[in-house]
């Protein structure tokens, strides 16, 4: 897969999967398609979710990987039947080359303390360094 040049992160409005219109869906899917082909990742709005709900999330998030690291790996991801929970950092590794110096959390139907929300994926400290 050959990722194109880009000057810029896809912006793309997914208000239109919404539509009665099967053209319109369609015409979203393609956009989307082609930003995760072309560029590999891509940002959305008209997604109907609100800011404060998004606030919350990062908020919660933030929470969560302040905690001390015994704390989080109460979580640990290698204990999920269903590939849920803390990923530490340095764990992941690419390609036998770089490992990530970020620590993750993954979510299916993880239960975090606190009452906080579950996170489909939101990860801290994204960097990576020649294993």
């Amino acid at each position: 897969m050959a990722l194109t040049h880009f000057r810029s992160i896809p912006l793309i409005d997914i208000s239109g999967l919404y539509d009665d219109s099967l053209v319109e869906r369609q015409r979203v899917a393609d956009e989307l398609g082609r930003a995760a082909r072309d560029v590999g990742f891509l940002q959305i709005t008209g997604h109907g979710i609100s800011r404060s709900l998004r606030d919350g999330l990062i908020r919660q998030a933030r929470r969560f990987f302040e905690r001390p690291l015994h704390e989080k790996m109460r979580f640990y991801i290698g204990q999920s039947s269903n590939h849920s929970g803390y990923v530490p950092e340095g764990e992941e590794q690419f390609a036998q080359t770089f490992r990530y110096l970020r620590e993750r959390l993954e979510n299916g139907s993880l239960q975090l303390p606190d009452g906080a929300a579950g996170l489909s994926s939101f990860g801290h400290g994204h960097r990576a360094v020649k294993a």
